[in-house]
């Protein structure tokens, strides 16, 4: 195997960070870790086949926790009339304020109907907001 260096984003309880690895060093984190996931390019692949993929041409590599059904949470940016407001959401809670308090909710800057929120992938999403609707007019 060689020397060369991936930027990975390494998903820890304080946040996500990235890393320089080699592809060596993420093996042996995906072994090491029980219940760690790896992302190439959104695609998630087993630890035999990160011994083989091809890296090179990858755009985002990406190590997670696995998550474990019902508990997984999400940073969800709210936007009201005092400013903005970061808090952790379940996917429940975010379909519900979409749907009882008539909330827009954008993932990764496309907006996403409350009706459809439960069949929405958010585990890769970089970003989740949610706003009251918008006005136009005078």
């Amino acid at each position: 195997m060689s020397d060369k260096k991936f930027t990975v984003h390494v998903a820890r309880e304080g946040g996500h960070e990235q890393e320089l690895m080699t592809r060596e060093n993420i093996v042996e984190m995906v072994s090491t870790n029980e219940n760690t996931w790896v992302f190439v390019d959104s695609q998630m692949v087993s630890v035999e086949e990160l011994e083989t993929i091809e890296l090179n041409d990858a755009t985002e590599i990406r190590i997670n926790p696995g998550m474990v059904g019902g508990a997984e949470t999400f940073t969800v940016q709210i936007t009201d009339s005092t400013g903005h407001t970061v808090c952790e959401m379940t996917k429940e809670e975010i379909a519900t304020s979409a749907k009882e308090a008539n909330n827009w909710v954008f993932v990764d800057g496309q907006m996403v109907a409350a009706s459809a929120i439960a069949d929405t992938d958010l585990s890769q999403a970089t970003e989740i907001r949610m706003t009251r609707p918008l006005v136009g007019g005078f």
